[in-house]
Order: structure tokens, then C-alpha cells, then sequence
């Protein structure tokens, strides 16, 4: 019996000590293999780590880079969070803005030529035409496509970098009566949904180079409001991330979650990555976005309903365009269907939406989705958005 109870103990201690050089050696792993941001937050493979810091260092280099570069291309606005520079380019002078801030390598009058059509176009990123040469965005290429029906026309390209369906609203609200249009289109970008949830992208996107905050639409009772307007002033971002728990827009950032909670488990880099994929696996890490009757839907079809409404005020039609990510078109490719086609019916049954799926599986059946949303669209992307947009515009009776 003593001999058993002695191999129980040594077994017991064999055990622990082989537990704990195994934590150990795990800990040291994920330690070496991660790094630390300027805040403190843990990133490992890329990937931030809860609990995170909030990004007061990040914002104010961020905004002394902003400062320092009075002709740089985005550039904040109290309306709208931020915007393009109107007359700037980036460094590498990819993408440049006309004087009124669209994207362009020429003007537009206010009022349009007699015998051509003008289509303004809103959106985020993907409107702007991120990652392509201007000619190979949808503006320049819905132009092209237009002519190819026999129509001349003219695409204004009002999307911005970053934008949520709200900022673009608030732009056409602001400066969509400065040109003329025939057809106002704005893009659908399911993403997007959980940017009309938050004021700060630094607290939701710790790695984003946006450090400015943005408006935010939020219910009262029946009625959308708006916060956040104007929007707070670049040289105070910092003090209000620093005091953020204080401040009055705490209650509008959705993302401002247990996740910037600190807990004692958590001092562990090995214990912390664990808990974070399990939290990804089980989809906790984020609200439900896509829930029909969820606030971040709710206040996109409401953000949309205004926009339609103030659009069919000047009698002219407006469509939105569905813009579907690489997995989405990944998933049609595989026969799935598309993930997001709960969300794209309840779109298309309030609006009149495009929906160039068709034509962007199409191409990524002959290329591969990476050839067709390597990350934004591609050239041929944006031509395949382009022509689902011309051959919906070709097909209104137009006065």
C-alpha cells in the first residue's frame, strides 16, 4: 500500500511539473512570437489579443502625423468624421480629389451638360475604388459601361475611405445638392453595419490608421437620432480616449466591449490567445450584426429609408448596389450560396437594389475570387459592378 501511494505521489508531481513546463514553454512561445503596441494590447500572428488598451498613444501619433501634414488626403470634418482633401492626392498619387473632394482627375459644374446623365455615387472604400487605378474604379468604368448602351454620361464618385452607410448619408445630405444628378447610387456593403455601431474605429479596428471619430445614429424610442455631431476635434481624440470610460459617448461605442476589460487570467499571453480563438469559434467576440431586428440593422434600414426619401424629393430614382466580399463570392463559387442572402432579401424587398453577384461569381469562376476581390475589387471587379449598375440605369424611364 505505501509503495502505491508513493507511486500515486510521484505520479501526481510528474504530472504537475510536466503541466506546468509545458504552460510555460507554451507561454514563452506566444510570448516570442507576439508583440506589444505603443498602448500595451498584445498582438499574436497579427491578430490583437483581449483584453486591449485603449489607443491613446496610437491616436495622438496618428494625429501628430495628421497635424504635421496639413496637404495629406484625408482630412477631418466636424460633419462627417473625415473626408477627402478636396485638390490632394495621396504620396504615390493613386488617388487624388478633385476640388469638391470627389475622386477624379477632373470637375464637374453644378449643373449637368444637356444630353448627358449624371449618376452620383456614395459609398466606403469600395465606391472610392481602393486599391485600383482611377480608370479601373466604377465610377470612370460605369461611364464606359453607360456608352456602350448609347448613353453619355457622367459618374461623380463621392466615396471615401472608411465611410459607414451614415457618413455617406450625411454627405449627400451636405453635398449631394452642390452637382446635379439624374440617378443617386449608393453602395451596400454589409460590413458597414457595424461601423453605424460605433464613434471611434480605433476602439473597434486597434490597427486602423483612421484616428478621427465619426457621427452616430441611435434610437430614442421610435425616432433616430444623431450623436456625435460635430464630431470631436482631432486635437482632443486623445484626452477623450484617455478619459473614455467618462465620457458621454461611451454609451454609442458597441464595440467598447469586455474586451478592453482587463482580468487577472488574462496576464497570461497563452491563456489570453486561447480564450481569444474559442471566443472567435463561437462567434462572441462581436455582436450579431446580421440579426434582422438588431440595432445595427435596424439603424441601416432606417439610415437607407431616410436617404431614399430625401433622393425621390428631387424626383430622380435611387438604387443600391450590393457589394458582396471575396468570401461571399467564394461561397456562390463553392454552390453554398451567399452567407449574406437573408440581409441582401430584406434589401432588396424595401429597395431597389442591384446585385451584380451573378456577374461577379461569373468572373471568379474563369479567375478565382482572389482575382476578383483580392481585398476591395479589382479592376475587373469594379467593371463587373459597373455594368450590373449601367444595365439597371439603362432599363428606367428616364425624363
Amino acid at each position: 500500500m505505501a509503495s502505491r501511494g508513493r507511486a500515486a505521489a510521484f505520479f501526481t508531481i510528474f504530472l504537475s511539473l510536466s503541466i506546468a513546463i509545458a504552460f510555460a514553454a507554451g507561454e514563452v512561445f506566444v510570448r516570442l512570437g507576439g508583440r506589444y503596441d505603443e498602448d500595451g494590447t498584445f498582438f499574436f500572428r497579427e491578430r490583437p489579443i483581449p483584453p486591449f488598451s485603449l489607443p491613446v498613444r496610437h491616436a495622438q501619433r496618428l494625429i501628430d502625423q495628421y497635424q504635421a501634414d496639413p496637404t495629406g488626403y484625408m482630412q477631418y470634418d466636424p460633419d462627417l468624421g473625415w473626408t477627402n482633401r478636396p485638390g490632394s492626392c495621396t504620396r504615390d498619387r493613386r488617388y487624388c480629389a478633385n476640388s469638391a473632394g470627389l475622386r477624379s482627375d477632373r470637375e464637374f459644374t453644378k449643373e449637368r451638360a444637356p444630353g448627358v446623365l449624371r449618376v452620383s455615387l456614395f459609398g466606403d472604400s469600395f465606391i472610392h475604388g481602393h486599391d485600383v487605378e482611377l480608370p479601373g474604379s466604377v465610377a470612370p468604368q460605369l461611364e464606359t459601361a453607360l456608352a456602350a448602351r448609347g448613353i453619355k454620361a457622367e459618374a461623380l464618385n463621392f466615396g471615401v475611405g472608411g465611410f459607414g452607410m451614415d457618413q455617406a448619408y450625411l454627405r449627400y445630405s451636405r453635398d449631394g445638392g452642390k452637382f446635379e444628378s439624374d440617378v443617386v447610387v449608393m453602395g451596400l456593403q454589409f460590413e458597414n453595419i457595424g461601423r453605424h455601431l460605433m464613434v471611434f474605429r480605433l476602439i473597434a479596428y486597434p490597427q486602423t490608421a483612421i484616428p478621427f471619430s465619426k457621427p452616430r445614429y441611435y434610437f430614442e424610442g421610435p425616432s433616430l437620432l444623431l450623436a456625435n455631431r460635430p464630431t470631436v476635434a482631432p486635437e482632443k481624440i486623445p484626452e477623450t480616449l484617455a478619459n473614455f470610460d467618462l465620457s458621454p459617448l461611451r454609451r454609442f461605442e458597441t464595440f467598447y466591449t469586455e474586451k478592453y476589460e482587463p482580468r487577472w487570467f488574462l496576464r497570461s499571453r497563452l491563456v489570453a490567445v486561447i480564450v481569444d480563438a474559442f471566443r472567435r469559434r463561437r462567434a462572441e467576440a462581436a455582436p450579431n450584426l446580421g440579426d434582422p431586428e438588431g440595432e445595427g440593422v435596424r439603424v441601416t434600414r432606417r439610415i437607407l429609408e431616410m436617404f431614399r426619401n430625401d433622393v425621390r424629393v428631387t424626383g430622380r430614382p435611387f438604387l443600391i448596389v450590393y457589394l458582396p466580399l471575396k468570401d461571399n463570392i467564394q461561397a456562390q463559387l463553392e454552390g453554398h450560396g451567399d452567407p449574406a442572402e437573408p440581409l441582401v432579401s430584406l434589401f432588396r424587398h424595401d429597395f431597389d437594389l442591384v446585385d451584380p453577384s451573378a456577374r461577379l461569381v461569373a468572373l471568379a469562376r474563369e479567375r478565382g475570387a482572389e482575382a476578383v476581390a483580392p481585398g476591395h475589387y479589382s479592376a475587373d471587379g469594379n467593371r463587373a459592378v459597373a455594368e450590373a449598375v449601367a444595365e439597371k440605369i439603362a432599363s428606367l424611364k428616364m425624363e
